[in-house]
């Protein structure tokens, strides 16, 4: 049997955009738009997360990568929570929580 390479059983791209400009275009410039909205309807912690988040040491430092509205910052006070997100949009909404926002 010969070996199977990925351009054989590749999927041809349907798009002239390269997967960055693709993720740009129909991801982060979404996220942007919607992001009032978004936040409204994304303000309930998952029951699993806030669990988890309840299980860490005090003080242990955690990185919520893509935190968009920011949710989770604040499930559990005794843990040191860094949140970081690509969308300026989003990152405005947690910045009017009451929590420090640093653009970068």
């Amino acid at each position: 049997m010969a070996d199977v390479t990925a351009r054989d059983v590749a999927v041809p791209s349907c798009s002239p955009l390269a997967p960055t400009e693709l993720e740009r275009e129909h991801v982060h410039k979404v996220y942007d738009l919607i992001a009032p909205h978004f936040s409204h309807t994304r303000h309930h912690p998952w029951p699993q997360v806030i669990e988890f988040l309840e299980t860490l040491e005090p003080g242990a430092l955690v990185a919520d990568l893509g935190c968009g509205n920011g949710k989770y910052l604040s499930v559990n006070p005794s843990l040191c929570v860094i949140g970081a997100d690509r969308s300026i949009p989003l990152m405005k909404t947690v910045a009017s929580s009451d929590w420090y926002v640093g653009l970068v």
